[in-house]
């Protein structure tokens, strides 16, 4: 499968996963050239992310170089893809964690692209982050349910801990990261 019929096919499988169709999971290639190939567009998906945050970062107080919201961004990412190894492992369902890995990489490739789009439109802030977070959940539970085939009592301790590890994640990689707040304290004369 040349690139361009594999970016076609990931795209239809997100869809799919929309949708919630039975079928999503054969618009993936669970190969490990599939694999590598996920993981190439989730890093150009992580590098656009990095640039793009730190253009908008350079007017706030939290001024970060690409180089460090990349970092921060593969930092969680990685910490939830250990976390997705454990949880899997303690359900005796490592077999899902290849297609999991695919199909994350992928559908985050999209969702980065479709709120890249949403973010150049009128919408508002709300709607924006309305849209991608219920696109975000209905694709994370069809992946769950459809691709790794998981109960509904797994999916939801699968998700409880992916939150729970992401936000913990994302506070530690952001301590470690993130240049200190200058503190302005006043003194009353």
């Amino acid at each position: 499968m040349d690139l361009f019929d594999e970016i076609v096919r990931a795209g239809q499988g997100t869809l799919a996963l929309v949708r919630g169709q039975r079928n999503a999971p054969s618009f993936f290639d669970y190969s490990y050239a599939g694999l590598a190939g996920s993981f190439a567009f989730l890093v150009i998906t992580l590098g656009l992310s990095a640039f793009l945050n730190a253009s908008v970062s350079q007017q706030t107080p939290f001024t970060l170089s690409a180089w460090q919201w990349f970092s921060m961004l593969v930092s969680i990412i990685s910490i939830q893809l250990a976390s997705a190894a454990f949880v899997l492992a303690q359900m005796r369902r490592s077999d899902g964690l290849l297609p999991y890995i695919v199909t994350s990489n992928w559908t985050t490739f999209f969702l980065s692209m479709i709120a890249l789009i949403i973010g150049f439109l009128p919408l508002g802030f709300s709607v924006t982050m309305f849209v991608l977070l219920a696109g975000t959940l209905i694709i994370w539970v069809n992946t769950l349910r459809l691709v790794v085939t998981l109960s509904p009592g797994q999916i939801a301790i699968f998700i409880l801990v992916q939150l729970g590890v992401t936000f913990f994640a994302a506070i530690v990689v952001a301590a470690l990261i993130l240049p200190e707040m200058p503190v302005e304290m006043t003194t009353a004369s």
